[in-house]
This record gives structure tokens, C-alpha cells and sequence, in this order.
């Protein structure tokens, strides 16, 4: 049953981003908005696929990538030189915030 309703949201995002790309003000963005479409297509496709081959639920799949991306990025934010930059600007302008 989780097959079918992943296939079904995969078909529908298909649909409403054709739709989008079509829609676009400018022929310029259309490939960027065509790259953009094939990089969530495939983590799309690849969530269900992981999650009947580890044996977890999508949910415990997406919520797992999402623990994973966001500890790579707070690695990211402490190694880079900019990491001080950000604190040092909301100390400066508060009203602005994140």
C-alpha cells in the first residue's frame, strides 16, 4: 500500500512540475527549474526504494536523511570561517534575526 502512494505523490509532483516549468516567466529558468525537478525526482524515487530495501517506513527513512543533512550542516557551519561572521551579525543587528 506504500508502494502505490508513493507512486501516486511521484505522479502528481510530475504533473504540478511540468505545470510550474511550462509556467515560467523566462525560457532562462527552465532549465534550472528542469534540473531542480530531476534532483527531487530522484530523491523522490530513491525514498521508497530505501526504505523497502533497510525495511524502515518512508517516515523513519526521510526523518533519518533529515538528521543526517543537518548534522552535516551544523559540521559545516563550525568549520567554516564565516561561523563567527553570522553570530557577530545577530549580535549586531538583532531586529533582522534568522
Amino acid at each position: 500500500m506504500e508502494l502505490i502512494q508513493s507512486i501516486v505523490k511521484i505522479a502528481v509532483f510530475l504533473i504540478l512540475a511540468q505545470t510550474i516549468v511550462h509556467l515560467s516567466p523566462r525560457e532562462s529558468y527552465e532549465k534550472y527549474l528542469k534540473l531542480l525537478v530531476r534532483l527531487m525526482l530522484i530523491a523522490s524515487l530513491l525514498t521508497p526504494l530505501t526504505s523497502m530495501l533497510t525495511g524502515e517506513t518512508v517516515g523513519q527513512v526521510t526523518r533519518r536523511i533529515l538528521e543526517e543533512s543537518r548534522a552535516y550542516e551544523r559540521s559545516i557551519q563550525k568549520s567554516s570561517p564565516l561561523s563567527d561572521w553570522d553570530s557577530h551579525f545577530t549580535e549586531m543587528y538583532p531586529e533582522v534575526g534568522h
